[in-house]
Formats: structure tokens, sequence, C-alpha cells
């Protein structure tokens, strides 16, 4: 027993529900586990274009490249750089917007400000007054 237990506690415990859940602790007992439970299998069609697509780019651009942006701490920088120089506009936004289109689909700086609205939440906040 002191094999399997890896020196953490409740291992009968844990091995009662390791039973439960069709993956056994100790890889020999993989015959005496029940295994009723069926994969689901999902078709999907897709047009490209269609709005319901997920693969578009700008479906995607905030689920992937949103936690790269702030796992490199651009988040902070940005925001410190515009309380400190009293910045009235979006900086973060823009800067997203900007870096985003370049890897997305490399074009002019105005072409990428153009498509703010073309994401699924614009980029770039703009001030009502």
């Amino acid at each position: 027993m002191s094999r399997f237990d890896a020196g953490k506690p409740d291992y009968l415990k844990r091995l009662k529900q390791s039973f439960k859940d069709g993956n056994p602790l100790i890889p020999a007992l993989n015959d005496y586990v029940e295994t009723s439970v069926r994969p689901e299998i999902y078709n999907i069609q897709l047009t490209k274009g269609d709005i319901s697509c997920i693969g578009e780019p700008k479906h995607l651009a905030p689920c992937i490249l949103d936690p790269c942006f702030s796992a490199l701490g651009l988040d902070e920088l940005f925001a410190s750089i515009k309380h400190s120089s009293k910045i009235q506009y979006d900086l973060q936004g823009i800067v997203r917007l900007l870096t985003y289109e370049r890897l997305l689909k490399p074009d002019s700086k105005i072409a990428a400000m153009g498509r703010n609205n073309s994401y699924v939440t614009p980029l770039v906040k703009s001030k009502k007054r």
C-alpha cells in the first residue's frame, strides 16, 4: 500500500473515489472498473463568414489574446502610463486593437481603427459627451 499512497492522507477514500470516477489509482485495477460512460459526439457544420462561426478572428481574439496581453503585464503598464500622463482617451483599448489587428490582419493603423466595431465587443471604448 505504501507504493501507491504517495504520502497523501485518506488513501482508501481517494481509491474509492477513483473507482467511481472510472480511473483507479492503481493501473492494474483498470480491468475492474465499469466503463458505461459513452463519449458524446457532436457534428457541427460551419460556413465561412457565418455569424455563428466561432473561427472568426473577431470572436477568438479576445479569448486568446486578452490572457496573453494580461500575462505580459501590458494591462498594468498602459494603465499606469495613462494615469501618470493624465491621458483622457482609451490608451489600453487602442493598443489592444492595434496589436490584435497587426496579428490578425496586418494593414494600416487607420484601417485597423476602422475595424474596431467588427469585434463582438469593441476594443476601444469611446467617451460619450
